[in-house]
């Protein structure tokens, strides 16, 4: 049985009633207890710390611990710190140290530079598919899932044939499945290799033994994963957020060049993953912003509502496509600051260029309808998001 003290704390995630904003509890949390505790839907306590200086404290600090989180018995705020998989994300240095640098070359700058004409083509094609079956068209199944999920695909060397037959055991995270089909691919890149980033890890495994083969089939599925999911809940939150601003669109249309811009602001502004980043365990006694944590316990970086720190952010609540500088916590921070951000960034400003250049009159088929949306503990995602142009 649960103390009373702990049945008194709030339950976390805290949830907004329209997902495009921040929840309440954010700005009172920031304003009044930005290092506090909370209930967990796992029901462990766990620390929400709130403040943008904070939240990169957590991040940066090595007294706090991704794989700590992994131990059996070892609180934690959501099924997605203890996913199963041995990642990136689940790891501490060394071992995140040899792991990254296996990948870092496969998402470097130039190389996301390379798949623009690639990025172009998907976004080119989908739109004509759209277009091809007339308005109304469901945004999420025809444009905003498809896309991340063909340059993912196309990187990691999965051929189009299989890529349909995978795609239904991501949202529902299948990981088994998924690791039969790695092993599946893992042998037949092994007997006919390409230029693929999984050509390139089996490499690593057989010829520099830099990776195990569970941390081989792990790290295909976890570059699935995150290269699809979280980018696809992007695009169509950015969209809809769009959408429903008609005046930031007109804008975009005569301002290209400011999409960028408008991208970076959209990444702070919209609580993509309201139940924050993935909870850390301090390994000592440590103090954030005067609150002292003790060895062993939880604690989630709230970088949602960092990203509304007035401290930081002068009219959080606005969304000013022009605001600079902008050092918004999105993708992360420190080691942990996510390996494909610079891929993410580019598909969403060549989708939101393609679309206002081949679609547009693209608006909400029915502005007054009700979106409805898959909840979950880390990210939220939209069934659909029916447009018309």
């Amino acid at each position: 049985m649960m103390e009373p003290e702990v049945t008194l704390l709030p339950s976390f995630p805290f949830l907004s009633d329209d997902p495009l904003l921040p929840p309440a509890e954010h700005q009172r949390l920031l304003r009044q207890q930005p290092v506090s505790r909370a209930l967990a839907g796992t029901g462990h306590v766990v620390w929400i710390v709130t403040r943008h200086a904070d939240v990169r404290q957590v991040l940066t600090s090595p007294l706090f611990s991704r794989s700590a989180v992994m131990r059996p018995g070892a609180p934690h705020a959501t099924v997605a710190d203890i996913v199963g998989l041995e990642l990136l994300a689940c790891a501490d240095p060394p071992e995140h140290t040899r792991l990254r640098k296996l990948a870092t070359h496969a998402f470097s700058p130039r190389r996301v530079e390379e798949l623009r004409p690639s990025i172009q083509a998907i976004a080119a094609n989908l739109i004509t598919a759209m277009q091809a079956a007339g308005p109304p068209a469901d945004f999420v199944s025809g444009f905003s899932n498809p896309l991340p999920y063909r340059v993912i695909c196309q990187m990691l060397g999965i051929p189009a044939a299989d890529s349909t037959r995978i795609i239904d055991w991501l949202p529902a995270l299948a990981l088994d499945p998924l690791r039969e089909f790695f092993a599946d691919l893992v042998r037949a890149r092994r007997a006919d290799p390409d230029d693929s980033l999984m050509s390139a890890l089996i490499a690593a495994r057989d010829e520099g033994e830099r990776l195990t083969e569970s941390e081989l089939l792990d790290f295909g599925v976890g570059l699935l994963i995150a290269g699809h999911e979280t980018t696809a809940n992007m695009l169509a939150d950015v969209m809809l957020a769009l959408l429903r601003r008609q005046d930031l669109l007109a804008e975009l249309r005569s301002a290209p060049d400011r999409i960028p811009g408008a991208v970076e602001e959209l990444l702070r502004y919209l609580p993509f993953t309201p139940g924050g980043m993935l909870a850390r365990i301090a390994t000592s006694d440590t103090e954030i912003g005067g609150v002292v944590i003790k060895a062993g316990e939880a604690v989630v970086p709230l970088h949602t509502a960092a990203n509304h720190d007035p401290a930081v952010f002068g009219n959080p609540g606005t969304i000013e496509i022009t605001r600079s500088p902008n050092p918004h916590l999105s993708l992360g921070h420190g080691i942990h600051h996510c390996l494909g951000a610079q891929l993410a960034r580019l598909e969403l400003c060549e989708s939101i260029a393609s679309l206002l250049d081949r679609l547009p009159a693209l608006r909400l088929a029915d502005p007054a309808a009700k979106i409805s949306w898959r909840r979950h503990m880390v990210v939220h995602s939209m069934t659909a998001l029916p447009v018309t142009w």
